[in-house]
């Protein structure tokens, strides 16, 4: 069922653009992009050649129809057909659509973060206008330095903002960077706030809950996200293959990128990502290549 859905929630964004670049004519050879900056949902990495859609693919789209499908863009995808159709869909340049804000934008980061391209939603935020106190950009920039192993980026960001503090996101990464910086009362007080608004799941309740206390849970939850993949790191809990059925694309490749993680959790971690088509054929290869032949 799980994986149903996410085959809907994909199809459905591809289907998004597919529909509003209809009805046109061959675009022509493509040139290259402009010096002026453009807005973060406007730029992309990918050329024509590399697979990039039409430059005009957004246009007629409706605003408030992208948010909410970017929003429920899956971070586990069914398969590497739709990986490579996110890919292509989220990493092409083109004009936004009539009445885009920059928390579209923003949205855009934050769900290639989630799939698994963080690199290139770096990459974007860098060559864009993509203004770094919008929320959802802050929230993709975070949850990649997360994933990168820069918590404390990821704390600065979140001591910087100036508004939307208290969203469920920022609220719990606090609980996190307070238990960095020793503020254990902090952590705990912060992590109660959460839990008398309902804003944590189980596996929330389980990791944050251990962080507060600094001891391990009593069962091991199955991370799903950056912040799961940071307290695990903070709690030095193993993370063995078996524990790794609901993670993100993003937290995958980390886990596969990290040096310091259990070998056979990082070619476990390797292998599912590139299932869902977020590491490519190439990369995997290089990923083997790298581990010493003894």
């Amino acid at each position: 069922m799980r994986a149903h859905r996410a085959f809907a929630l994909g199809a459905s964004l591809l289907a998004l653009t597919l529909s509003s670049a209809g009805a046109q004519v061959a675009p022509p050879a493509p040139v290259e992009q402009s010096a002026l900056v453009k807005d973060a949902f406007a730029t992309g990495t990918l050329t024509r050649g590399e697979g990039a859609l039409a430059p005009n693919l957004w246009r007629g789209a409706n605003v408030g129809r992208l948010n909410a499908l970017l929003a429920l863009t899956p971070g586990r995808l069914a398969g590497p057909a739709l990986g490579e159709a996110l890919r292509r869909v989220l990493l092409s340049p083109g004009e936004s659509p009539e009445g885009a804000t920059p928390s579209l934008g923003g949205r855009r980061l934050l769900a290639l973060v989630r799939a698994g391209f963080s690199d290139e939603a770096r990459t974007i935020a860098s060559l864009s206008s993509a203004p770094k106190n919008d929320l959802f950009v802050a929230q993709a920039l975070a949850s990649a330095d997360i994933l990168q192993g820069d918590l404390n980026s990821a704390c600065q960001r979140n001591a910087g903002l100036t508004t939307g503090r208290d969203a469920d996101f920022w609220v719990k990464l606090r609980v996190i960077c307070y238990v960095a910086a020793g503020e254990r009362d902090a952590a705990d007080l912060t992590l109660n706030l959460l839990r008398e608004k309902g804003s944590l799941s189980d596996t929330d309740d389980a990791l944050l809950g251990a962080l507060t206390v600094g001891a391990s849970p009593k069962s091991l939850p199955a991370p799903e996200n950056a912040l799961h993949l940071a307290a695990f790191r903070q709690l030095a809990l193993p993370l063995a293959p078996g524990l790794l059925t609901r993670a993100n694309g993003g937290v995958l490749k980390a886990i596969a990128r990290d040096p310091a993680a259990d070998p056979a959790s990082r070619i476990a971690a390797a292998n599912a990502a590139a299932a869902m088509g977020v590491v490519s054929r190439g990369d995997l290869a290089a990923f083997y290549e790298s581990f010493s032949v003894d």
